[in-house]
């Protein structure tokens, strides 16, 4: 996830240099939207595999929803994601807001 985190940190800092305050907003905007859809992919195959490893359940992974195995379809969203990570102790320090 670092790559994702210097090109959101870079292109924050580059919005400085633009005039516009509305063109800079949407453009920060913009970047954080791209940040957290390449999280977001990073850990749809993160829990992909954990899946396939037996590291997690179908039954987490399909959110109580009507899914049939081997459809893989990650219904959970980026906070819970993160919260699971947490509890099976991949991530060791609690993320601030």
């Amino acid at each position: 996830m670092e790559p994702f985190l210097k090109l959101a940190t870079n292109n924050i800092r580059k919005t400085k240099r633009i005039v516009d305050s509305e063109v800079a907003e949407n453009y920060e905007v913009l970047t954080i939207i791209a940040l957290l859809t390449g999280i977001e992919k990073v850990l749809n195959t993160t829990f992909f595999l954990m899946y396939i490893s037996g590291k997690i359940d179908w039954k987490w992974m399909k959110n109580n929803r009507d899914v049939e195995p081997g459809v893989i379809q990650c219904n959970r969203g980026l906070s819970a994601k993160l919260a699971k990570l947490e509890e099976l102790g991949i991530i060791k320090n609690e993320l601030q807001w």
